[in-house]
């Protein structure tokens, strides 16, 4: 979800690219949120290789195994439709509320443009970064930082509360309610611990990088996070990919029919 205002922002952009039109802040963000993704994969990848190299049974998956495409793009939109229902409803909402500055709505079509090229970087970045990369490099530290948290003591066959009792115990079942069970094989029945941990501890990390979009942004961001895992284990990560950049573009598809409505109402009162 994007805010509705001129404080419109991608990234933690500088103030005077706050104070700009909102296409220019949409252009500006678009190279930092690249790089910053770009960069954040590049500095967990090694982490991944070496693991896969040293230590494979740590991760139940292989390397490229959520690449497999599932289903056709006929199925993924299905699947989809609720979800940009949502994505149209819920801006649709908040943009009524606000009045767009009218710079801004002169701009619609540079707005809407450079918004496609944003969805597009998030759809693709985003789901490279959090869905594979964070998610598979995420098993070897948190079965290490178990073992440092209490978890060696099930080695001498003492009771601890480590992670594995907090993620199995608590939080999984937590999210699994919130997320209607659609994720239950993995957040429930996996066949390792690890699996629902991962999986959260990834989306808490997709989940931080939206909280400049404010609590609701914040707490949406989760579940849409939940929603794109959902796709990648279901259908593959390309399938995410989609979903994920046609959910922006949905956003920006709003915004723009915003713009001209502001834009044709005006110029008629």
């Amino acid at each position: 979800m994007l805010p509705k205002s001129k404080h419109l922002s991608l990234s933690h952009l500088k103030d005077n690219v706050i104070r700009s039109p909102m296409y220019q802040q949409l252009e500006r963000a678009l190279p930092g949120h690249v790089l910053s993704h770009l960069i954040l994969i590049l500095a967990v990848s090694p982490v991944l290789l070496l693991t896969y190299l040293l230590w494979p049974q740590a991760v139940p998956h292989s390397l490229f195994e959520f690449w497999t495409t599932k289903g056709s793009l006929a199925d993924w939109l299905s699947s989809a439709k609720w979800l940009l229902v949502w994505a149209f409803g819920i801006n649709a909402f908040f943009l009524a509320q606000t009045f767009n500055d009218p710079n801004d709505n002169r701009h619609a079509e540079r707005v809407f443009k450079a918004g496609f090229w944003v969805s597009l970087s998030a759809g693709v970045m985003e789901e490279i970064a959090f869905r594979w990369i964070l998610y598979l490099a995420a098993f070897p530290l948190l079965i290490m930082t178990n073992f440092v948290m209490f978890g060696f003591l099930g080695v001498l066959g003492l009771p601890g509360w480590g992670l594995v009792e907090l993620f199995t115990g608590i939080l999984a079942h937590v999210a699994n309610f919130f997320t209607l069970g659609y994720l239950h094989e993995q957040l429930i029945n996996a066949s390792s611990w690890t699996i629902p941990a991962a999986l959260l501890a990834a989306n808490n990390a997709f989940r931080e990088g939206h909280r400049y979009q404010g609590f609701f942004g914040y707490v949406n961001s989760w579940f849409m996070g939940m929603v794109f895992f959902y796709f990648t284990f279901t259908y593959g990560l390309v399938a995410a990919i989609v979903v994920h950049f046609l959910y922006d573009l949905v956003v920006f598809a709003t915004v723009y029919a915003d713009m001209k409505f502001e834009a044709w109402y005006h110029g008629r009162h």
